[in-house]
């Protein structure tokens, strides 16, 4: 269960950005809004944009889940005036579109060691009352991002349903995401879609098949954590700065 979305100002070139506030975790309590976002790529963000995040927002930390050749090939062009930390969750090696759905290729991604360590890096900054607000995006917000958003919320006891609701959210934005980047000469999104258009949504069973692995394989995604070295404290921390 999720309470409806905060609105906030309209930016003009972030896309796919929302807040993970408003979440119902399995005791009663919620996700605190105005804490941790998640956006789309914000490479193309306006000087506007940027002072809508330090200024109205207040965000202090940037989680950048892309590898190194798409911050090579598409770096912010707006100086970040706060921190800035690098966790690239996927290589470029890692591709969804080999796979026969994005639910086979989440869970295959899943089983590779190093991908799971990342995850346990970027919750351990997301605990951090110091980094909050944080906005975590990649390059859609949509697979890595996501990945980050379902391992932080399933960590402080946000149930699979809400989890799902807010994995599919990111369809209603990707229309104009994918319009906006085509206008790039050195993006290949116009590509993707005609070749390799099951990669490209939010269906709801792709996060549904991701969780279920999960659960299937370790229990909860507390345990997927901890055996990617995820203390106990990590989901105590998790909590007390993100739950209210």
């Amino acid at each position: 269960m999720t309470e409806p979305d905060t609105q906030y100002p309209k930016f003009q070139q972030i896309f796919n950005f929302r807040d993970l506030g408003g979440h119902f975790t399995e005791t009663g309590s919620q996700t605190k809004h105005g804490l941790l976002f998640r956006s789309a790529a914000l490479t193309d963000a306006t000087s506007e944009d940027m002072e809508i995040l330090t200024e109205e927002l207040g965000v202090r930390t940037l989680v950048d889940l892309r590898h190194q050749e798409e911050r090579d090939l598409f770096p912010m062009q707006q100086r970040w005036p706060g921190n800035l930390r690098n966790v690239p969750i996927l290589e470029s090696t890692d591709d969804a579109s080999v796979f026969p759905s994005l639910g086979d290729a989440y869970v295959d991604f899943l089983k590779r060691p190093r991908i799971g360590d990342r995850l346990v890096e970027a919750l351990s900054i997301l605990a951090e009352a110091s980094s909050l607000p944080a906005v975590v995006f990649c390059g859609a917000g949509k697979d890595r991002t996501g990945m980050v958003a379902a391992a932080v919320l399933s960590s402080v006891g946000v149930g699979d349903e809400a989890i799902v609701e807010d994995y599919t959210k990111s369809e209603e934005h990707l229309d104009s995401l994918y319009s906006f980047w085509s206008r790039n000469p050195a993006s290949t999104i116009d590509e993707v879609r005609r070749t390799r258009a099951h990669v490209i949504g939010t269906p709801q069973k792709a996060m549904v098949q991701m969780l279920a692995a999960l659960r299937q394989g370790y229990g909860s995604m507390q345990a997927y954590l901890e055996s990617h070295g995820a203390s106990p404290s990590l989901f105590h921390r998790l909590a007390s700065v993100l739950v209210g």
